[in-house]
């Protein structure tokens, strides 16, 4: 639905309550990227990488989204925020 300032404050309660959270870090990454703020962005991706060395898109691309388009834009975000 694209409300992104509900939606970064939302995830960010998330995160105080479990800093380890996946999902809410790449959440923030691909919502960061659309609002054109790369810094924050590689800074979730960081984190992400932090709780889980081995992440990488290829994780992503397993994940079932019932949009395709909703899916590239995903990985294309994350790709730009430093996932490898």
């Amino acid at each position: 639905m694209r409300r992104y300032e509900e939606a970064i404050t939302t995830l960010k309660k998330v995160i105080t309550r479990n800093p380890n959270h996946l999902s809410a870090h790449n959440d923030l990454a691909v919502i960061y990227i659309d609002l054109g703020r790369e810094e924050e962005a590689r800074a979730e991706v960081a984190e992400t990488l932090r709780v889980n060395p081995e992440y990488s898109l290829k994780v992503i691309q397993s994940v079932p989204f019932k949009d395709p388009a909703e899916a590239k834009r995903w990985l294309d975000n994350l790709r730009r925020a430093g996932l490898p």
